[in-house]
């Protein structure tokens, strides 16, 4: 990687961090940087920093890496790691699948609090849904990882 690009991913971790604490700071109504504006920036103008070097410099080259290596794992027929990717990939999806069901719980109950009560049941059912669905997936993704041995 070129020095120009290692400058612009320091920059532009700079500005992510800055932006994102604009709005969180606009979102409470609060002064941007707060009363001791320079040890806020002290702070996060670093951090900025090192996180755009990661995301910006450091991250593509590892994704591609990483991608390049899964291919060739999964090319190659004698690979023992190649069994497992059906349980990861399940375990993944019923991760994703949970989060959802949370999200959907804490509605149901949020409008059960609010009165909402044919909203709240239906919020509820899907949550409901989905957690049995994560269990599904997981029960799936293992059985196939476990035929393939």
């Amino acid at each position: 990687m070129h020095w120009w690009w290692l400058g612009l991913s320091l920059i532009g971790g700079v500005v992510l961090f800055l932006a994102d604490l604009y709005r969180a700071q606009a979102k409470k109504g609060e002064p941007w940087l707060g009363k001791n504006w320079r040890v806020t920036l002290a702070f996060y103008v670093p951090m900025g920093a090192v996180s755009g070097w990661f995301m910006f410099y450091y991250g593509p080259p590892v994704l591609y890496r990483g991608v390049v290596a899964f291919i060739h794992l999964y090319n190659d027929p004698s690979a023992p790691l190649l069994k497992l990717v059906p349980g990861w990939v399940a375990l993944m999806a019923a991760f994703a699948v949970m989060y959802g069901a949370s999200k959907a719980w804490r509605g149901g109950r949020m409008a059960r609090n609010a009165g909402l009560y044919r909203k709240s049941f239906w919020k509820l059912l899907l949550a409901l849904c989905l957690w049995v669905g994560s269990a599904t997936l997981i029960v799936v993704g293992f059985y196939v990882t476990i035929r393939l041995r």
